[in-house]
């Protein structure tokens, strides 16, 4: 798990990514559909976003950690959009 954290983690030199977190579900309800690892990337724009979804390190990202990853769980959160 570090490879995919230290590979993630570098993500966050990007020009379209304004922060990114992690962290390790504890979810005491049952309801973490075997998920052990989130994380998030945050964005100053819809603009920058896009640009992250079709960058190259992004991809690169996917197929390194992929290998490891079993399933995807994406949430795309927009503040405010309610």
């Amino acid at each position: 798990m570090e490879e995919i954290v230290a590979a993630f983690v570098a993500l966050d030199g990007m020009p379209a990514v304004r922060s990114i977190e992690l962290g390790s579900n504890f979810s005491s309800e049952g309801k973490s559909r075997n998920h052990n690892l989130g994380m998030l990337v945050t964005f100053g724009s819809q603009a920058d976003r896009v640009a992250f979804l079709a960058s190259e390190r992004r991809a690169a990202f996917l197929e390194f950690a992929g290998q490891y990853v079993e399933e995807w769980f994406v949430y795309d959160f927009e503040s405010g959009a309610v």
